[in-house]
């Protein structure tokens, strides 16, 4: 459980090492960093809760495992959805580098908890 963890922090943090060299070498603003800072955490937060049901679940009855797999998957999609639009109603960021870079790192940690689950699997 603990690597799982892990290995998504170090997929955030390699995911965002671009955004750091474009900001040193001045190609995107503070606010766009901003924005990419609270997407990177906001599905870091998304994939570590949906890592945690199914580890949680994986070794319990088929009905306990769709409960709380399934369950917890689809109600971190809406907590995840409701975060998404409370940033950007009301926190001052630049909303197309929020969605451009939270659409890059869900798919990068989607590829990795199939990758997961398909292991966990077998």
């Amino acid at each position: 459980m603990k690597q799982k963890l892990i290995q998504t922090v170090l997929i955030h943090i390699a995911g965002f090492i671009p955004v750091i060299i474009l900001y040193i070498t001045d190609v995107i603003t503070a606010p766009m960093v901003t924005a990419a800072l609270y997407a990177a955490v906001l599905t870091l937060v998304d994939s570590s809760a949906v890592h945690f049901a199914v580890d949680y679940s994986i070794k319990k009855s088929n009905q306990t495992f769709y409960i709380v797999a399934l369950g917890g998957t689809l109600l971190s999609m809406f907590v995840t959805l409701i975060a998404i639009l409370i940033l950007l109603i009301f926190l001052n960021i630049d909303k197309y580098a929020f969605i451009l870079v939270f659409f890059i790192f869900y798919v990068f940690t989607m590829v990795h908890k199939i990758y997961h689950f398909n292991k966990l699997k077998t």
